[in-house]
């Protein structure tokens, strides 16, 4: 771990000073983050694991934007990069440690007029998606007793707030909170996932700002959409390591894009989930029709865009339930990217509260 952090180092500090002073904001900066705390035992069946601190480092190559978007400057020029992360967990032979590549976007929540003052009060929020690997998983065998995660590879979900305390010509340096989530979507059991909860230091290198910022900004007119989806997934269903169950979604959401950056709408959900079918006839004892499986649902959706990007988060409800043991709320994770035109594809994760059903990648039109 000493020689990991101690590379990461020379090379954060090869980039700072081999870069002269004339360097503008549309080239690359990197971050050097290092980062401590401990795995958030969410569920009971998991305490267990919980035997000390995690630590770990990262390092970012982040690009500032200039304003060529009007999404740029809707959300105050943010810093979009990449991140390579390393963490232990705190119980190396249960737990292993973790990597995690991730596509990130950092979020000035401060006013744009302060970004250049030395004294302001600069604060971010910044949002992580990508891949994670997890050195040790669930065996049947070996490791019984970790009933967190059935597979190596898994989802990468970064959420973080951190606050500048420091800045110089060349350094800017920043401290928060981060929480990094790895899970795969119930594809493989078991599948609590894992809540790593840390405090960190990062150390970011700063350049002169020699490019003029795209200023303007183009007025948006609100507007509705209808949106019709198509997404299937796939998932196990307990005991561990029997066969994966498709599912398949019909989606319909009828949204006003309010501003550049949000929208809210109404939908429903048509759903059919062999997996459903599958616990039902379990319960029964007896074969199950098909259309005596499916279920439908109401969603209230709040979504927020990054121009071509959107993130959507669903609150769900039942309105016709044939399996009850799910409960009758459900929530959904989704990220949406038009490809042109009217062509769209999605991919997300439905949950019941803090359990995932399953994983959903699909194709969708915008009426």
């Amino acid at each position: 771990m000493q020689r990991w952090l101690l590379l990461l180092t020379v090379l954060f500090h090869v980039q700072v000073f081999a870069q002269s002073d004339t360097c503008n904001l549309g080239k690359g900066k990197f971050a050097l983050i290092t980062n401590g705390g401990y795995i958030i035992p969410h569920r009971e069946e998991m305490r267990h694991l919980i035997q000390g601190h995690s630590f770990g480092a990262a390092i970012q190559f982040n690009q500032k934007t200039q304003g060529t978007k009007a999404w740029h400057k809707a959300y105050n020029y943010p810093e979009l990069g990449l991140e390579l992360a390393f963490n232990t967990t705190g119980n190396r032979e249960q737990l292993g440690d973790q990597i995690a590549l991730s596509y990130m976007i950092h979020l000035p929540l401060h006013p744009f007029r302060e970004q250049e003052k030395k004294h302001a009060f600069k604060h971010y929020l910044s949002l992580g998606l990508g891949a994670g690997y997890a050195t040790k998983k669930w065996e049947l065998r070996d490791n019984t007793q970790s009933l967190v995660l059935g597979s190596h590879l898994n989802t990468s979900v970064m959420l973080q707030y951190g606050i500048a305390i420091l800045q110089t010509k060349h350094i800017e340096l920043r401290t928060g909170i981060r929480l990094h989530h790895l899970s795969n979507g119930a594809f493989q059991l078991p599948n609590l996932g894992t809540n790593n909860f840390l405090y960190f230091i990062s150390l970011h290198q700063r350049r002169n700002d020699e490019v003029k910022l795209v200023r303007e900004f183009t007025p948006f007119s609100p507007k509705w959409n209808t949106w019709i989806g198509l997404t299937g997934g796939a998932k196990e269903i307990s005991p561990p390591g029997q066969k994966k169950y498709p599912s398949l979604t019909l989606h319909l959401l009828q949204e006003r894009h309010q501003t550049f950056k949000s929208s809210f709408g109404l939908g429903l959900d048509m759903m059919f989930n062999s997996a459903v079918k599958a616990l039902r006839e379990r319960n029964v004892g007896a074969d199950v029709a098909w259309k005596d499986s499916a279920r439908l649902g109401a969603v209230v959706s709040y979504g927020i865009h990054f121009n071509d990007f959107q993130l959507r988060i669903q609150q769900g409800v039942y309105v016709l339930n044939t399996w009850s043991g799910d409960g009758s709320l459900y929530h959904r994770f989704s990220l949406r990217y038009l490809i042109k035109d009217h062509l769209t594809v999605q991919v997300g994760l439905k949950t019941h509260f803090a359990k995932a059903d399953h994983a959903e990648i699909g194709i969708g039109w915008n009426l």
